[in-house]
């Protein structure tokens, strides 16, 4: 995991104990030189800006992993990736993934490509908190579909434009 161990088993964000990278990570300068000061800087980032951008903005507890993981939608492994449970409202993020994205999907975006990543997650948090989620469960009850129907599809597109903090589903 290089940079990134110091932050397995760790969690940031509301109800978090504070952790040696929090402590130890306190300027752009830090975050520039490791990579775990960079990843929980972009965590702090997003959930800032949503902060200030949705009235009422609940942040979400980042929970780090690597393997596998018990969480309120269940036991998850390290095959799914980074992810959002709604049934915690905890953010999820596999510690391999990063490495994944270069060795086998081949992104060469690096820092942007994890930012992106972790931005795209806690859109997913905002839809939820918007009721967005629950009303596309609701509708996928009704359809006959699996992960790649539709209603899948329209979830994660919106959680894509809203890192760039732009709501464009109130469905």
């Amino acid at each position: 995991l290089g940079d990134l161990g110091s932050l397995e088993g760790q969690s940031v964000g509301p109800g978090a104990a504070p952790s040696d990278v929090q402590t130890e990570c306190r300027t752009g300068a830090d975050a520039n030189e490791r990579e775990d000061c960079r990843i929980v800087a972009v965590v702090n980032s997003v959930q800032a800006y949503w902060s200030k951008a949705l009235r009422g903005y609940e942040p979400a507890k980042t929970r780090f992993f690597s393997g596998g993981i018990q969480t309120g939608c269940g036991s998850a492994s390290s095959a799914m990736g980074p992810f959002y449970c709604p049934n915690d409202g905890n953010v999820y993020i596999d510690l391999g993934f990063f490495d994944q994205l270069q060795s086998e999907f081949g992104a060469q975006g690096g820092p942007l490509a994890e930012a992106y990543v972790l931005a795209h997650e806690y859109g997913h948090h905002v839809q939820n908190l918007l009721g967005i989620s629950d009303r596309v469960q609701q509708l996928r009850q009704r359809v006959d579909g699996g992960e790649a129907d539709p209603l899948s599809v329209g979830r994660e597109l919106p959680a894509d434009f809203q890192v760039g903090g732009v709501i464009l589903c109130s469905c």
